[in-house]
């Protein structure tokens, strides 16, 4: 599967703030561009100087390819309404292009109420709102060259999946110039390019597709960290509350595991930089509601980060708290 970026995290709104520019770009000089060369030849008679020159014209042909990319999967939960996979598509080619879209379904379950919507590529980032235009199945999206769209396929999770199941979503896009959809790479379609040029077929049968999924993931890891305590000694009385220089801060960090197992569960924390930890300090309470001492061999001096592994937990609470002092 081709990726752009990070996992795209969904709900029935989604900001698209991971698509990134394409490296690649338009194939060169745009198509029906005619290109002049002029060749000159100076030379002189009985000492009179002359001067004479040819031009030849040529114009540039358009090349058929395009790109789609999706920008990866996502976890759902059944009796999702509205979840959304994207996709990035660019015409690679050096003229104006239509292009149709089609999508197939495959897996362990099957998505129901799926519609298909795009809008134009932002760089700055697109988000699904519902007002994007829908697609209408078998029409035609027309593309200027190196123009990209973002497509969303957008689908209810049945009550039926469980943890683990998964249904793929293929995006294929085809080019409509007549012919294309049966030419290998490098086949010429006479006449049938922008301005009526001959087309060159870039990419096998004008097409390109890419790989999406719904994967089903009933658990919620929640964690909130908070500060249980904080404590310092000033001329040997002890002061409560106050963030001051020599205070020792106790952090507690709490995960909350719902709706089934999370596998190798980690509670990881960085101690700031102006904070020294307190050796010996750091506990954990493993769903127990009390809390058990962690050997110090969990902090790492080096990177001054604590990390606490708890494995594979079902539902339940997991806690780790440490102290670590105002420098």
């Amino acid at each position: 599967m081709k990726k752009i970026s990070e996992k795209l995290l969904i709900s029935a709104s989604i900001l698209l703030s991971g698509l990134v520019s394409l490296n690649t770009h338009a194939a060169g000089t745009s198509a029906g561009s005619t290109i002049t060369n002029t060749a000159t030849v100076t030379y002189s008679v009985a000492s009179s100087q002359h001067t004479k020159s040819d031009s030849i014209d040529l114009t540039v042909d358009e090349v058929i390819n395009l790109d789609v990319t999706t920008t990866g999967q996502t976890d759902v939960t059944a009796n999702e309404t509205n979840a959304v996979v994207a996709y990035q598509v660019t015409n690679l080619g050096n003229g104006s292009e239509a292009y149709s879209l089609n999508n197939t379904l495959s897996g362990d379950f099957t998505p129901g109420n799926v519609t298909v919507y795009y809008e134009p590529y932002d760089a700055a980032g697109n988000t699904f709102d519902g007002t994007e235009t829908q697609y209408t199945a078998g029409s035609a999206i027309n593309f200027s060259e190196d123009q990209s769209y973002v497509v969303y396929i957008v689908s209810d999770i049945p009550a039926s999946p469980t943890n683990g199941q998964s249904a793929t979503i293929t995006l294929d896009v085809i080019s409509q110039t007549v012919g294309a959809s049966t030419a290998s790479i490098g086949d010429i379609l006479n006449g049938q390019g922008t301005g009526g040029t001959d087309a060159v077929v870039a990419i096998n049968q004008g097409r390109d597709s890419d790989n999406s999924a719904y994967n089903v993931n009933q658990v919620s890891v929640d964690i909130d960290k908070t500060i249980s305590g904080v404590t310092a000694m000033v001329g040997g009385q002890a002061v409560n509350g106050q963030y001051i220089p020599g205070a020792t801060v106790t952090y507690l960090i709490t995960v909350t595991v719902t709706g089934g197992t999370a596998d190798n569960l980690s509670i990881i924390d960085t101690v700031p930089t102006d904070m020294t930890y307190v050796a010996n300090s750091i506990e954990k309470d493993d769903n127990t509601a009390s809390f058990t001492a962690v050997a110090d061999t969990a902090y790492d001096s080096n990177n001054r980060t604590i990390s606490v592994p708890f494995g594979n937990k079902a539902d339940g609470t997991y806690r780790v708290q440490f102290n670590a002092t105002i420098n």
